[in-house]
């Protein structure tokens, strides 16, 4: 395009014929050898690419279309045509994008080929096998990728190491009839994958209106996208990854199947070990429109619930502690928050066993409403319950067994983090007596087997709780008070009703 860089050049080209066979109506060349062949793609800032001024890309004069005719027998071809080597060596493509919206590249090639065309054009064979590498560099992304592959026109395999930020990949596969509908196979291997790393790579992007890059004039501002067609293929293989790591969390011999057929990728036979347990599990996404739909079973059995919940939950607020047995099963539909919190269904049950809840800010604002600072770090011998998510609402129910405290709960928990929670707790009788000492509503809690009952609710939010006692425990209170008011007043015993009785069943 500007006349000085080359676009495609190459150092040796050699063909090499076999006349007798022609006397025969075959055409055979011994060798094609393409030796250093090298091509440069170059984007310009406006946004050209060089090639674009090759004249059999330029448009001719307008032609009138003619009706199509009945489809005709291909003719034949003069001569059958062998081609019993293809060499290219050291084949090199360069591309590069002044605006840098497309990754720079530079790869290497070497391929070796044969074919035959028979004189009625349609039987064409051919076989042959290649070595690749590539480099890219895509804003804050190196990459390498290695490989070989044998093919023919039938099917073709390959195999390949895939190198980036400290990442490795090895892939190996194949393809059947890979020109018409690809039947893929693709195995997916690795010692160690980082994942915290991978998720970090869509920031080391670049991003279009960054300098450097391309901005869009008259921008009305967020358009539809538009459908993007899904890939008429199957595929399917299997991973293997040795470990996952992701925030201080280890998934070890990370297995599974997937396939993926007309929309719908399914993933199969999950299976991980993790912190002390073991997770297995299945998921399947439709991609079809309007709204990709999902499903998703998990299983964790004997895992240690720590790490989990630092490395997926806790969002630095929070320390929870146990061995965690938990099944669920989810449907849903969208893929962005927003969407999927009000089209998600799900149910699970859970134990959590040996455990203890520490620094939460629904106990603190248990502790400080009975004066109880053991609430604030809860060890446990379980925790149990089931769960069912529907329309953005967890329902909820929970109890707990501890030596000091005890507790039900059988409620709603938003997925927005609102809290409508009732919860009756139970004090041991030690801690019972504490609060009777401290509360004069105590007077009035039942008392079973020397455990303390303590109803309770919970709403707000998770970040800012509110704790209050129990509606119907203050009219039982009330009618309690009276009575005994009532009682006491007929033997001169009786306490002025008002201020006695709020301070005896509010105050402390």
């Amino acid at each position: 395009q500007d006349g000085v860089q080359d676009f495609v050049r190459i150092r040796r080209f050699v063909l090499r014929l076999s006349l007798l066979p022609l006397l025969k109506r075959q055409l055979v060349i011994t060798k094609v050898e393409l030796l250093n062949p090298y091509v440069q793609v170059l984007r310009d800032p406006s946004g050209r690419f060089n090639f674009e001024t090759l004249s059999v890309l330029k448009e001719g004069p307008a032609r009138v279309r003619k009706a199509p005719k009945a489809k005709a027998e291909a003719p034949a071809l003069p001569v059958a045509l062998m081609v019993k080597e293809i060499r290219v060596k050291g084949a090199k493509l360069a591309f590069k994008d002044a605006l840098a919206e497309l990754p720079k590249t530079d790869a290497t090639l070497d391929l070796r080929l044969s074919l035959a065309l028979g004189r009625e054009g349609t039987s064409l064979s051919y076989k042959g096998d290649a070595s690749f590498e590539a480099r890219i560099h895509y804003g804050e992304i190196e990459g390498r990728v290695k490989g070989k592959a044998k093919f023919d026109q039938r099917e073709v395999h390959w195999s390949m190491e895939v190198k980036g930020d400290g990442q490795e990949l090895r892939i190996t596969g194949g393809a059947k009839d890979y020109l018409q509908r690809p039947q893929v196979v693709l195995n997916i291997l690795s010692d160690s994958v980082n994942l915290e790393k991978l998720l970090a790579l869509k920031e080391k992007v670049p991003r279009k209106g960054r300098k450097g890059g391309r901005t869009t004039k008259g921008s009305r501002g967020p358009q539809r996208k538009a459908q993007v067609p899904l890939p008429d293929l199957k595929l399917s293989g299997q991973m293997k990854v040795g470990e996952v790591l992701y925030k201080g969390l280890k998934l070890k011999d990370v297995q599974s199947l997937y396939e993926y057929e007309r929309g719908v990728f399914q993933l199969k036979d999950l299976l991980a070990k993790v912190a002390g347990g073991e997770v297995k599990g299945r998921a399947t996404l439709d991609l079809n429109p309007p709204l990709p739909r999902h499903e998703a079973h998990l299983e964790l059995a004997a895992v240690e619930v720590a790490p989990l919940w630092k490395a997926f939950l806790s969002k630095g607020e929070g320390v929870v502690r146990g061995t965690l047995q938990a099944e669920l099963n989810s449907r849903g539909q969208g893929l962005q928050w927003e969407v999927l919190r009000r089209r998600i269904d799900a149910q699970g049950t859970y134990s959590l066993k040996e455990g203890r809840l520490l620094d939460f800010k629904p106990l603190g604002a248990m502790a400080v409403l009975l004066g109880l600072e053991e609430l604030r770090d809860l060890s446990f011998r379980e925790l149990k319950g089931n769960f069912e998510v529907v329309r953005g609402k967890v329902h909820l129910r929970s109890t707990l067994d501890g030596r000091q405290v005890r507790a039900k709960a059988d409620g709603e928990v938003g997925l927005d983090g609102t809290l409508n929670l009732p919860v009756l707790l139970e004090l041991s009788p030690q801690l019972g007596d504490r609060l009777k000492r401290k509360a004069k509503f105590a007077r009035y809690l039942v008392a079973k087997e020397g455990w303390t009952a303590v109803p309770l609710t919970l709403k707000g939010s998770w970040n800012r709780p509110r704790v209050a006692l129990d509606r119907r425990f203050i009219k039982k209170g009330i009618q309690k008070a009276l009575e005994e008011f009532l009682g006491e007043k007929g033997t001169g015993r009786g306490e002025a009703l008002p201020g006695g009785f709020l301070k005896g069943l509010l105050g402390r």
